[in-house]
Parts: C-alpha cells; structure tokens; sequence
C-alpha cells in the first residue's frame, strides 16, 4: 500500500512539473497546509465550518457544485465574504473521466453560471470529482484557461463513522508542507474532526492559507 502511495504521488508531482502550473498537486510554501472542502455548500454543515474557521482565522478554499449554489447562494456569498476561495467541482459532480468534451464544457459552464450569479465572479480552479482526470479532461480545462486542484492528502471523511476516526487517520499521516488537505463540507463528521486538525498542525508550526 505505501508502496503503490509513492508510486501515485511521484506520477503527480510530475504531471504537475509537465503540466505548466495547470495541475497542482502539492504547493511550494513548506511553511504552510491548505484545507480544501468539496461538495457545497450545504445548509447546516457550511455555516457550521465556516464558525469554525472563523474562530481560528483561517481562510481555506471550497470547491462547489452548482446545483448546491444555485440552490444556496447566500452561502455562497458567505464564502466569499468571509475571504475563502471558491472553486468549481462540476454542476452535477459527474466525474471528469466520464464525460465527452461537450458534456465537460457544459458541466463547467454550469457550474461557473451558478457561482456568478451568487457573487459576481467566475472561477477559474477545478476540483474533479472524486479526483478522477484524464489527459483528455485536463486539456479541456486549461483550454478554458482552468488550474486543476487535486489534493496531497485525503481526509476519507466522505467514508468515516465517526469524527475520532478522521482524527485519528490524521496522527497517523506524514504532512508535510505544501500539502494539500481534501475534506468534504456535507457531512457532520468532518465538522467534529476539523478544530482537533487545525490545532493539531497549528502547534506543529504550520500556517493555514487558501488556494490562489
């Protein structure tokens, strides 16, 4: 397993080298981790995150799907209010590796439709759902002058019964500076897990920044 874990970082870290700054895998400030969240906004458990980081002056970068925009655009705005970076995950969180080039440019059309009608703004970062990209679908991307933001590290809260749970897979991992942290903002246990997480790293000495 840490075997085929290398083997996946090394194949990311030099796509990103190949790719020209239009897939980011890992940042270089070794001084600093990025808390990314996906699949928002969600009514009870956005607002609740956003409290949390709030509180520890922590500005982070959420990449929406459109429909849940459109559906809440007042948390949208939110976002942006308070200094968080907003980023694309699809209209309809189809992955990337399954859809035409049509089906792609529609999805992203979409999605940037739904954000800018929130807050006047259309973004230019992509996070694909599930992590899944093909050659193909990164090439869409920076066509639309889109920069895809995979993560260095997951939180697989999306599968956790419990908050301990993704603590506890977090004393477990090697962060490193630069990583980029995945967590989902739809569910209650990423809301427990996330202030024992940044005080975790806080005391490690790292700081907390947003996607740029």
């Amino acid at each position: 397993m840490q075997q085929d874990n290398r083997l996946k970082s090394l194949k990311k870290s030099l796509i990103q080298r190949l790719s020209g700054g239009r897939f980011v895998y890992r940042l270089p400030d070794r001084s600093s981790l990025y808390l990314t969240f996906d699949d928002g906004p969600h009514a009870e458990f956005t607002p609740a995150l956003l409290d949390i980081l709030h509180h520890h002056g922590i500005r982070a970068t959420f990449f929406l799907v459109g429909k849940n925009a459109a559906r809440h655009p007042e948390l949208v705005r939110k976002l942006q209010e308070h200094g968080h970076t907003i980023g694309l995950h699809t209209h309809t969180h189809k992955t990337l590796d399954r859809l035409s080039r049509n089906e792609f440019d529609r999805e992203i059309e979409l999605n940037q439709n739904a954000i800018q009608e929130a807050i006047q703004s259309r973004p230019t970062l992509l996070r694909p759902p599930e992590g899944r990209l093909t050659l193909a679908s990164l090439l869409w991307a920076a066509a639309r002058g889109l920069k895809v933001i995979h993560y260095t590290v997951t939180s697989n809260d999306w599968k956790a019964t419990s908050g301990e749970e993704i603590t506890e897979q977090f004393a477990k991992t090697n962060i490193r500076g630069g990583d980029i942290l995945s967590f989902h903002d739809n569910n209650p246990y990423t809301i427990e897990a996330i202030p024992s997480v940044i005080e975790r790293y806080t005391k490690a000495g790292f700081h907390f920044l947003p996607i740029s």
